[in-house]
């Protein structure tokens, strides 16, 4: 059965929604890690509970913007971790990212920050790990013309190292009239030999906005 409670702890009180704006979660074994975004926090919990493990407001990431902070949260096959950030809502050619040499929510660990290509005015949303060992990007864009587009890129990240910059290769695009809103999570399951990507989307508590949730079954 699906449980829901709130997690007691937490960046600041958690009756402020500011200290409890979790764009990120990542679940390993008894284990999750949640990135903060207005704190630009990573912490690690563990699910029963969840009690609190260890926190981290790493320096590579003190500088994104506040409400345009950490969005993706990845743990690569090595060990490594991959944080995305939104980035700030403009053209410009990349985007940030930061890359763990190993648990991000325990101070101190070696970090690097790199970057992420991206499709003009695009910023990333969420990220997932494939059972290849490549990563999905999803990114979103709001047009007051054309309202919300997302897209969904593959990447292969074996080989990062300082100053690296990821280039995905497109493999979606939603915008209208196919079903899309503001599209903000993304998760990669398996069912039998079939790889399943879900992507689901936030309404914000807003009258004109969905929750939605798309299913997909990526091939090749």
């Amino acid at each position: 059965p699906v449980h829901f409670q709130p997690l007691e702890a937490g960046p600041g009180p958690r009756s402020r929604k500011v200290n409890r704006d979790t764009e990120a979660m990542l679940i390993r074994g008894g284990e999750m890690w949640v990135a903060f975004e207005h704190h630009n926090m990573i912490w690690r919990y563990r699910r029963a509970g969840p009690a609190a493990l260890s926190s981290a407001r790493p320096p590579a990431m003190r500088s994104w913007p506040g409400n345009a902070g950490a969005e993706g949260l990845v743990r690569l096959g090595d060990g490594r971790f991959l944080v995305f950030g939104e980035g700030r809502d403009d053209d410009r050619p990349l985007g940030p990212a930061v890359l763990f040499a190993g648990d991000p929510s325990v101070p101190g660990t070696p970090a690097t920050s790199i970057s992420y290509r991206r499709a003009p005015g695009y910023r990333a949303s969420d990220a997932a790990l494939l059972p290849d060992g490549r990563i999905l990007l999803l990114t979103r864009r709001f047009s007051a013309w054309q309202g919300w587009s997302a897209r969904l890129a593959v990447a292969d990240v074996t080989h990062l190292g300082a100053e690296s910059v990821i280039e995905a290769r497109e493999i979606a695009a939603l915008q209208a009239p196919l079903t899309v809103d503001n599209m903000e999570a993304l998760s990669v399951t398996r069912e039998g030999a079939r790889t399943i990507v879900w992507i689901a989307s936030d309404d914000n508590f807003g009258a004109l906005q969905r929750t939605l949730l798309l299913k997909f079954e990526l091939r090749g």
